[in-house]
């Protein structure tokens, strides 16, 4: 049985919740070394403490969630429809990609801020849409003004009416000062054999084929063991800058 097989097959899900105290908006970045497979994610965090950008600050709790962030705001069966944006918040010469499709033939048009009527915002670009074929939009950072919130709104004319979708992104020219709490590691074993992980050299209980640890050190990594009746062991590295 291969490590990927173990990795699969032992710890399913593995979820952070953190307490940390943050400066600004920004993402955090994790990367996860399964059994020797390394595949970097990023870990997009935002706090409970508003949307400000550009040096607010305050002790936050907030979920960690894996994948893209994604804020999007459409109307009811709108015909246009946002399907990812790589990136919620922008700093100096980065780029957030935004897919989307629309549901009807039209000539869109990209625009920064407005009402979501063509013309109302600032032009960031145009073309023609074919029904249900996915465009990617590139939004530079520097196609947007500093340290602000921005609604992006993606309108779709038809000649007899319009539609629209928006995203809001952020523009965070001050770097995120983030320190670390207190985590707590959550996940989830298959193997019904398997009844304990170390969590970082601390044993802790499996109940229900879940298992959860605190995390309240100051640390670079997090380091997840699981062994099974036979002997086969499984680790997962979490390495968090």
């Amino acid at each position: 049985m291969n490590r990927k097989f173990l990795i699969v097959g032992f710890i399913a899900a593995v979820a952070l919740a953190a307490t940390m105290t943050s400066s600004g908006y920004g993402t955090r970045t994790v990367q996860d070394c399964g059994g020797g497979l390394t595949a970097s994610t990023s870990f997009n965090a935002k706090g409970s403490i508003g949307d400000s950008v550009g040096g607010s600050s305050g002790s936050t709790s907030f979920l960690v969630y894996s994948g893209a962030l994604r804020h999007t705001e459409q109307p009811p069966e709108s015909a246009v429809v946002v399907e990812s944006v790589s990136k919620g918040a922008l700093t100096t010469k980065e780029v957030s990609v935004i897919r989307w499709h629309s549901k009807i033939n039209g000539n869109y048009y990209i625009e920064l801020g407005g009402n979501g009527a063509p013309g109302s915002g600032v032009l960031i670009s145009s073309g023609v849409c074919s029904a249900n074929v996915p465009i990617e939009t590139d939004i530079y950072e520097a196609e947007i003004p500093d340290n602000q919130r921005h609604q992006i709104f993606i309108i779709v004319d038809t000649g007899s009416g319009y539609y629209y979708a928006s995203v809001v992104l952020f523009d965070d020219q001050i770097p995120p000062n983030i320190s670390i709490q207190k985590i707590t590691v959550k996940g989830s074993v298959d193997d019904a054999t398997v009844t304990q992980v170390i969590v970082n050299g601390v044993s802790v209980p499996i109940v229900s084929g879940k298992y959860e640890a605190e995390v309240s050190t100051a640390l670079s990594e997090i380091v997840i063991e699981a062994t099974n009746s036979k002997g086969q062991t499984v680790k997962r590295t979490i390495r968090l800058w």
